[in-house]
């Protein structure tokens, strides 16, 4: 995804972690199809930005196309769904970000990804708030979750703290709930300067049954 910051403001970075319930692959393969979470969404954004990311990446094919093998570029792997949750509800969403508008009406009328939209959906327990949205999470599979930014509204460490670890928890319990994933679960966690280290993510994570991969500095030109 392409990620525009001022210079004077705090850098993000990208924590990646992975589930160590069913072992480690080496080397990290992309899933196909490949099933996306996205959770804690604002204005749906980063979900219109990964779209047009995936469906102008050369390892992805679009919806639209069937699957094709060349020899220069391989087989193209494929996008099975695009999760993007809110903790506003659908109409607090339209209040709050008109803009959003525009990004769910691309997401319809281009469908080279498939997504699917849920508001009322709160981060610390996905299971229940996907299940009142009616999404099997029995048979439903999210390979990679992704959460930017999250927080309470207000600075508290150490309510940050236990708001990192109920969401790793709830990510968790859907990887319980669900089939057994090759490669395992990953998970994506985006924050500014130093948070990951003062919320203690990656503690946290190994709590839960992660482990971490990759810590990225994200630049303007991701």
């Amino acid at each position: 995804m392409r990620t525009y910051t001022r210079t004077d403001m705090a850098k993000p970075t990208a924590v990646s972690i992975v589930s160590t319930s069913n072992g480690c692959c080496e080397p990290r393969l992309l899933p196909d199809p490949l099933s996306i979470l996205l959770v804690g969404e604002g204005n749906l954004s980063f979900a219109y930005a990964l779209v047009r990311r995936l469906s102008r990446s050369g390892a992805f094919r679009r919806a639209t196309q069937g699957a094709t093998t060349s020899a220069a570029s391989g087989t193209r792997g494929s996008v099975e769904v695009l999760v993007a949750t809110t903790f506003d509800s659908e109409s607090e969403l339209a209040l709050k970000y008109p803009e959003s508008a525009t990004f769910r009406t691309y997401f319809a009328e281009k469908q080279r990804v498939p997504v699917r939209y849920f508001g009322s959906v709160n981060a610390t327990a996905l299971a229940s708030s996907l299940a009142s949205a009616h999404v099997d999470t029995q048979k439903r599979r999210f390979h990679l979750g992704v959460f930017n930014n999250p927080h309470i509204g207000f600075e508290d460490l150490y309510q940050q703290r236990s708001l990192s670890s109920h969401i790793l928890e709830s990510l968790s319990g859907l990887l319980r709930s669900g089939p057994v994933l090759h490669p395992p679960q990953e998970v994506v966690v985006t924050l500014c300067d130093n948070r990951a280290q003062r919320r203690d993510l990656l503690g946290r994570a190994v709590r839960n049954g992660y482990i971490c991969i990759a810590a990225q500095p994200l630049l303007t030109t991701d």
